[in-house]
């Protein structure tokens, strides 16, 4: 298979992956009729009726996508429909948009009609990098005691892994390590291995026999897979990497993206979701607290997630839980979305000065968390 019937490929791979993610997350793409509060980028940003109009076509460009997969007019218009949604609405800035958005515009990064080579290149840069930091990410304590012996309970294994939080470590490295292998032609298929092997897990773990959770990440998984296949397994000439790549503008922008950017992450100046750091349980969680005469002021689909103080007036909802629940997506676990999901929270109860909010702030480095409490007059 030449690099050009490759590239068509991968960008109907990724537009078949978006359809079926943005149908099952449809809800955190509807602006108008929604309970969730969205988080613009600019305070007061509410899209209604035009936001709907902008997903719907949105749905129409991925379509023809499929039969026009190196149409860099219709790529663009469609990256620029995705900076307008997110733009109304951070919890739309989901990792897998970023990195799919990233891999479709590197057709119009590069003259892909004479050197679709350079498309390849850039794309397995974008995976290599991609899987590097999400095992970097992983190297902290929350991940080993909590997240992975939850992926792996169906292994049986979740309480010697939760008292051993070291094989979590050694996960964290094999991945980041078989990420960089990828940037290598003599251990490229090594590498590949490991994190097929990886995906499959994901898949087994919160598939519908496991867990069950969380669905717009199962396409995801599935894309990634085809792709590294596609990329590393298939015949065809071999992908490798020379210094003079770093001349191409769209390939070194992907590399400060994906490559160097998320270093800032370590230090709290890059956010998590662009950062490999989708599992690795140091992102912030937070609740929404109020009186208990305000439990009805809160919208409909949030009541499944309200809890009680006992003793108390005071009664909380779980924010993270309800947005998964209701958007179907996570919500941005960045500490200014908590803010601004608290702020409009405020403005529904009749009571704000004993409502605001508490977000769970983790410590990657020191495996210590703390509690934010943010009462309403503040935010």
């Amino acid at each position: 298979m030449n690099a050009l019937v490759k590239h068509k490929t991968i960008n109907r791979l990724v537009s078949i992956s978006l359809i079926s993610q943005l149908l099952i997350s449809q809800p955190v793409w509807r602006s108008s009729q929604r309970e969730f509060p969205t988080a613009p980028v600019i305070e007061g940003l509410e899209w209604g009726i035009v936001g709907d109009l902008s997903t719907l076509s949105i749905f129409v460009l991925l379509l023809c996508l499929l039969f026009k997969p190196l149409n860099k007019k219709l790529i663009i218009a469609l990256a620029a429909l995705f900076f307008f949604l997110i733009l109304g609405d951070q919890n739309r800035l989901q990792p897998w948009v970023y990195l799919y958005l990233l891999i479709l515009l590197s057709t119009a990064g590069f003259r892909h009609e004479k050197s679709p080579d350079l498309v390849l290149k850039t794309v397995l840069l974008i995976l290599s990098l991609s899987y590097f930091w999400s095992g970097i990410q992983k190297l902290n304590p929350f991940f080993g005691i909590e997240m992975f012996p939850w992926l792996a309970s169906f292994t049986g294994q979740a309480e010697f892994l939760q008292t051993h939080p070291e094989v979590a470590y050694c996960i964290g490295i094999t991945e980041a390590l078989a990420g960089l292998s990828l940037l290598f032609v003599r251990i490229q298929k090594i590498g590949s291995i490991v994190i097929l092997g990886m995906h499959l897990f994901i898949l087994i773990s919160l598939g519908p026999l496991v867990h069950n959770w969380n669905h717009v990440v199962w396409p995801w998984n599935l894309c990634f897979a085809g792709i590294l296949i596609l990329l590393i397994w298939i015949k065809g000439e071999k992908i490798s990497f020379q210094t003079s790549l770093f001349k191409k503008v769209y390939f070194s922008i992907c590399l400060v993206l994906v490559g160097l950017l998320p270093l800032l992450n370590l230090a709290g100046k890059w956010d998590h979701f662009l950062s490999g750091g989708f599992y690795s349980s140091v992102v912030s969680d937070a609740i929404f607290y109020y009186h208990e005469d305000d439990r009805t002021a809160l919208p409909k689909s949030s009541k499944a997630f309200q809890f009680y103080n006992k003793g108390t007036q005071e009664e909380f909802v779980l924010l993270d839980q309800w947005a998964l629940d209701y958007l179907d997506v996570p919500m941005y676990p960045e500490v200014r979305i908590k803010k601004q999901i608290g702020k409009k929270l405020c403005n529904c109860v009749k009571r704000p000065v004993a409502a605001g909010v508490r977000i769970n702030y983790k410590h990657r480095f020191s495996g210590e968390s703390e509690t934010i409490e943010i009462p309403c007059r503040d935010l």
